[in-house]
């Protein structure tokens, strides 16, 4: 069934957030679609999952790596899906036309999404319905870019910041691959566990490079492979 805004609260949306539907996802709690300025966005109880400010910081992040170099690639592994708008950019925007993986372990948010977007047709996409961490360590396959965008409501797993997880991840990319993953500092706690990451990835003879300036407490950690 497709979740789509009526014309009045399309209208109504201009002037103030309308919610079109509410449901309990498997793994992130309340969900609400809300239709802001005649667009629909996905939102958990305290932050936005898709096409609010969750698409404008990966799309800094894309930017920051080149569409042009992007669209050279072949393959684009996804790890956190929720409604796709990631995928939106990638197809729209990048105009990248290569094979995407998608992995998300909530199959009730993505399905419940789907209906709402394009690329539920597009062939290249492949959507995994399984927990990241063991997808990424029975993976084979060779992965131009990484992006990982894993959250649970504000919380990121701990599991994305071992480095054992971040070694998978290289040894699945070929030579000047790109990592892009977003993390959000809400603690003191969060600030601490980001600074031990990137020490971690420098005394790996990595150079990461910090993306702060799109939304507040957002932090987008962009890593190359040598």
């Amino acid at each position: 069934m497709s979740i789509q805004p009526t014309f009045l609260q399309k209208l109504k949306s201009y002037f103030v957030p309308v919610c079109v539907e509410r449901f309990q996802s498997d793994y992130n709690g309340l969900i609400e679609i809300n239709c802001v300025s005649g667009k629909l966005v996905v939102d958990s109880e305290n932050t936005n999952y898709s096409y609010g400010s969750l698409q404008k910081i990966l799309k800094y992040g894309l930017i920051h790596v080149g569409y042009s170099r992007i669209r050279r690639m072949e393959r684009i592994l996804v790890l956190g899906l929720a409604g796709g708008s990631i995928l939106e950019t990638l197809q729209r925007e990048v105009r990248f036309e290569g094979a995407i993986t998608c992995v998300d372990i909530d199959r009730t948010l993505v399905e419940r999404l789907q209906s709402c977007y394009a690329y539920q047709t597009n062939q290249n996409v492949s959507v995994v319905f399984d927990d990241a961490f063991n997808f990424v360590l029975r993976n084979t396959e060779k992965y131009d870019l990484v992006i990982v965008d894993i959250f649970l409501d504000t919380k990121l797993p701990d599991f994305l910041f071992e480095l054992h997880f971040l070694k998978k991840l290289f040894a699945d990319m070929p030579a000047k691959g790109i990592l892009l993953f977003n993390t959000m500092v809400l603690t003191t706690a969060d600030r601490a566990r980001n600074d031990r990451y990137l020490r971690d990835i420098t005394a790996l003879g990595l150079e990461p490079e910090l993306l702060t300036k799109v939304e507040p407490h957002t932090e987008l950690i962009c890593i190359e492979k040598r």
